[in-house]
């Protein structure tokens, strides 16, 4: 049986009512259960649920988004699709339609929609933050490419024009969602595009380390310093010495943290812009620019 099951298929498995209700097993929602040990994972819920509700065809919007393994705010219902106008009377689930059958694919056994069908579905709702770690995320994590991402038309959708700009700001080899604001902050404000997971090489080609956003041109180095850090001394240890062989090297490096980013966005566009002063390259900042997105 599966690890997360339906009344019914529990009572086909020759489980009584009484059982489901015992402390073998728990209810997950309204109609289904797992055994009271077990930890299910979203994708097993999902298809649950699809079995459950056969007016559902495939997961959608968050759902898929989390299925495809991006990262996107979490929603408090799971959301699924159908190419016929149908409702769910379930408080968890909440049913789409769609007019036109979307572009499908397959993730863990559950059928979703693609990486692009997906961007372009949430383009409609999500902030231009978000939706831009959206589609970053998408594209790591194997479910869209760059190319996919710019054939797919947004004509006819409330908000078109935003979704055609974030998307055009979508890039490759984005590793977290502070790479993505810190990148959308940066260019918001004015200051040119930093290179996103930078190379630095030895003598020999190998590559010593990555850098989380880099001007390579005047040697300016942006890392985020998140709390895995301090979970992870070991790590955290090394990428100190090996910025101290940079900042011999001759960069500049400027580490910013997640204040900085949601309380102290201000401080950290003038760090960058100074930085890029000093090296040379005359920049002023866009301060009406970064706010449209970000609050200071």
């Amino acid at each position: 049986m599966h690890q997360v099951f339906t009344r019914k298929e529990a009572l086909a498995a020759g489980i009584e009512g009484r059982q489901l209700r015992g402390r073998r097993y728990r209810a997950l929602s309204r109609g289904l259960y797992c055994r009271a040990d077990a930890a299910p994972s979203e994708t097993q819920i999902v298809a649950a649920l699809l079995r459950k509700l056969p007016a559902a065809e495939f997961a959608c919007r968050q759902t898929a988004a989390v299925l495809l393994g991006a990262v996107v705010p979490r929603s408090s219902v799971v959301h699924l699709g159908s190419v016929e106008r149908r409702s769910s009377k379930r408080d968890d689930v909440q049913l789409h339609w769609y007019r036109k059958p979307p572009t499908l694919t397959e993730r863990g056994g559950i059928v979703v929609t693609t990486g692009a069908q997906t961007f372009a579905d949430l383009s409609t709702e999500l902030p231009f933050v978000d939706l831009l770690v959206l589609g970053d995320s998408l594209v790591h994590a194997g479910a869209m490419t760059i190319e996919q991402l710019a054939e797919t038309s947004f004509d006819h959708r409330p908000r078109a024009s935003s979704a055609r700009a974030v998307a055009s700001l979508v890039r490759a080899g984005v590793e977290s969602p502070y790479e993505s604001r810190t990148r959308l902050l940066l260019v918001s404000a004015g200051l040119p595009e930093p290179l996103v997971n930078h190379p630095i090489r030895d003598d020999t080609g190998h590559v010593r380390r990555r850098i989380d956003l880099a001007y390579p041109e005047f040697k300016i180095a942006i890392e985020y310093d998140g709390r895995h850090h301090i979970e992870r001394e070991g790590q955290w240890r090394s990428d100190i010495r090996r910025r101290e062989e940079l900042e011999a090297d001759g960069w500049i490096f400027i580490v910013l943290t997640s204040r900085d980013i949601h309380r102290q966005p201000a401080d950290a566009v003038s760090r960058v812009a100074d930085a890029l002063n000093r090296r040379g390259h005359p920049t002023s900042v866009d301060h009406v620019g970064w706010r449209r997105h970000f609050a200071s």
